[in-house]
């Protein structure tokens, strides 16, 4: 684990650059240290946790209790798959911060990112979270990689036909007004709903 928490703190000083060759080179050293365990489902939980509260939920915000079950989680040991976990919250942070400043992210860094994610959620559980799906969409939309954002909502829906925030995704592509009556009859509250004023 001390690894881990090394390299991630080196990831973490070098995440500003975010170098091709360098997310490569640190993700891979990160992946290499962490404990592969394709039955361990305790980060997908973790993330499906993360994706129900702060995406799903119509409040959109974390119950009290999570942000100790996540530090609890980083604080394992006998963490598995604590690369996806790593990798995951250096994310959320780079994008939480920037847009605090009102600064623009660096698209090819999220793309980068969240392909690598994808990547190992379907190599680990064979299924990629409901998160990873929404994620990755705004990156590669933020990357002008139109078609792949496309497709990534298409097939986040067909693992996930309940998401909002995939469903928000889709209406506001496609302007489907059959999409928009079942999120404003089922979902009027949803915070997605309410702030892009469907």
């Amino acid at each position: 684990m001390k690894n881990l928490i090394t390299t991630f703190f080196l990831f973490l000083g070098i995440v500003a650059l975010s170098q091709e060759k360098t997310f490569d080179t640190v993700s891979q050293q990160l992946k290499n240290v962490s404990k592969i365990d394709n039955s361990d489902k305790k980060v997908a939980n973790l993330l499906q946790r993360f994706y129900n509260e702060a995406l799903q939920s119509d409040k959109g915000e974390l119950s009290n209790d999570t942000p100790e079950i996540i530090n609890k989680t980083f604080e394992d040991n006998n963490l598995k798959n604590g690369h996806i976990l790593f990798l995951f919250f250096i994310y959320q942070d780079y994008i939480s911060k920037t847009a605090a400043i009102g600064k623009p992210t660096n698209s090819k860094y999220q793309v980068q990112v969240m392909d690598f994610l994808y990547k190992e959620s379907k190599e680990i559980w064979d299924r990629v979270p409901a998160i990873i799906y929404i994620y990755r969409y705004e990156a590669l939309e933020n990357d002008n990689k139109i078609e792949e954002s496309t497709k990534m909502i298409s097939e986040g829906l067909k693992e996930y036909s309940d998401s909002v925030p995939l469903k928000v995704y889709q209406y506001l592509k496609t302007k489907d007004q059959l999409l928009k009556e079942d999120l404003i009859k089922n979902h009027a509250n949803h915070w997605m709903v309410l702030q892009y004023k469907l």
